[in-house]
């Protein structure tokens, strides 16, 4: 069977799934609704209740395996991507993030509640010999639920690290870091940089890796530099091992930026390396450019679209770590 072959049955399966669920949903609601209103109508007590009651838990049953069969990662991970890669600028995203999290309080249980329901269809799917996909999917949701991660955070989050939070989870996986072996390959030092050093212990412990160990000198993909730019030939960067060339108030944004990575670096100090002195801009103008940028070296890896944070008010960070940066003059 060829590739496209398959593309189509799973499209085929998809719309099939679909339009059953719809049917079910506009059964449940025409015929419930005509329940309540005899029950009303008659009285004789509540008796519409349990069908009700016992008919809401199947059709339950039916959105869960209908939300497993039509939405997988993939789609998820493109959806995200396509997304912060047409944003301009991600500030008002986090300040969303950080508005919301005052209300935690009352977030966290819903979520808390959601997972226990996931984990609980999850073993009856296991008592009724449910194909182990499905079963892997709950569990997944279930984890991304209690502990607010995305698919590429899962590893992690299942490692059960205490401390471990959502924030730390981000900015690890934010650096390439997504399983246990990636975390393990990843240099202490640079590890101390992104999440307290108290987590890392626990996180050594919990993946048997010594404390002391010393991983600047293994074979792994980090000992590279991920961004190499070349000062001395304007335009020319390495990405991932792929020369690039860049317009040049690109170049000049990533050189300003990659000449203190993970320390933000002021907008006035920006304006001078691409304007000049004494040049007045406009704030959509310098974002213009960083999102044009953060575009081009998202061609080579999508982990690079967000690479440069902004700092609202302040100005931007490159947000890779020492090692992933070398501005070469």
């Amino acid at each position: 069977m060829t590739t496209d072959g398959v593309d189509s049955g799973g499209h085929e399966q998809h719309a099939l799934v679909k339009r059953w669920f719809r049917r079910h949903a506009l059964a449940y609601s025409a015929i419930i609704g005509a329940l309540i209103a005899v029950n009303i109508a008659i009285g004789g007590g509540w008796w519409s209740f349990w069908p009700t009651c016992v008919w809401s838990i199947v059709l339950s049953f039916h959105f869960f395996f209908y939300k497993s069969v039509t939405v997988d990662e993939a789609w998820v991970q493109e959806r995200t991507d396509d997304m912060r890669l047409r944003s301009v600028d991600l500030s008002h995203i986090r300040d969303i993030e950080d508005r919301y999290r005052t209300m935690s309080g009352q977030v966290t249980p819903a979520a808390e509640q959601a997972a226990w329901l996931v984990n609980a269809t999850g073993a009856i799917a296991a008592t009724m010999a449910i194909p182990a996909e499905f079963r892997d999917r709950l569990d997944t949701l279930a984890t991304r639920l209690a502990h607010g991660v995305t698919a590429s955070g899962v590893a992690l989050a299942r490692l059960g690290v205490r401390g471990l939070t959502r924030d730390h989870i981000a900015a690890l996986v934010a650096h390439g870091i997504t399983s246990v072996g990636s975390l393990c390959r990843y240099p202490l030092g640079d590890l101390i940089r992104l999440i307290p050093e108290s987590i890392v212990g626990e996180l050594s412990k919990a993946t048997q890796r010594p404390g002391g160990e010393n991983t600047s000198n293994l074979p792994t993909e980090q000992s590279v530099p991920a961004i190499e730019i070349f000062s001395n030939h304007p335009g020319s960067v390495r990405v991932d091992g792929h020369e690039i060339s860049l317009p040049k108030k690109q170049f000049c944004l990533l050189a300003a930026l990659a000449s203190s990575p993970g320390r933000c670096v002021p907008y006035d100090t920006i304006y001078t390396a691409l304007w000049g002195e004494n040049v007045i801009v406009q704030p959509a103008q310098i974002n213009q450019h960083k999102c044009k940028l953060l575009q081009k070296l998202a061609e080579i890896h999508p982990r690079f679209a967000t690479a440069i944070r902004t700092v609202p008010k302040h100005g931007f960070t490159l947000d890779l770590p020492l090692h992933d940066v070398r501005l070469i003059t």
